[in-house]
């Protein structure tokens, strides 16, 4: 049974699906794949680059919307059933925690890639700066408080699963 849709779940959904095509969008011409000027090797390296994308999207929704492992079928009795909604609560926690690890891998590897040496975020010919920057960076921000919301929500099931909340 696939985890609830709820709105931190759907943020760092919305984060990975926007980012792996704009790696495409961004990368898959003229000024990257295709560009004359750069020799095979840097082709091959912008080529792994968007391949990762891709690899790091499919662990990204499995750990994001794969529902708790444990069950609560086998459960007899109000503590064993709060006990087992606990542990639902855990792995889902765990497997939003999880999801926006990967999630945020791609975009925080662009961000780090600008303080390597001779780097620039930009060819000359086609501008100048770190458009990236804002891109990636509200990625980043978007999924851990999608995150952050989730892990709320969870901590409340868990609570009124325990008797400790409303």
């Amino acid at each position: 049974m696939p985890a609830p849709a709820t709105p931190g779940r759907l943020l760092v959904t919305l984060v990975i699906l926007t980012l792996t095509p704009g790696a495409f969008i961004a990368d898959y011409n003229h000024t990257h794949l295709f560009n004359p000027r750069w020799p095979p090797h840097a082709r091959f390296h912008n080529a792994q680059t968007m391949s990762m994308s891709i690899a790091l999207t499919l662990p990204t929704l499995w750990y994001a919307w794969r529902g708790p492992r444990s069950s609560t079928r086998q459960s007899t009795g109000a503590p064993a059933a709060a006990a087992a909604a606990a542990a639902q609560a855990d792995d889902l926690a765990d497997s939003i925690v999880t999801a926006t690890i990967f999630a945020t891998i791609y975009p925080l590897t662009t961000l780090t890639a600008w303080f390597f040496p001779t780097v620039l975020a930009v060819d000359p010919e086609f501008g100048t700066g770190f458009p990236q920057f804002k891109i990636m960076t509200t990625g980043i921000a978007v999924a851990w408080a999608g995150c952050a919301l989730e892990l709320a929500r969870v901590r409340g099931v868990k609570a009124k699963a325990s008797g400790k909340g409303a």
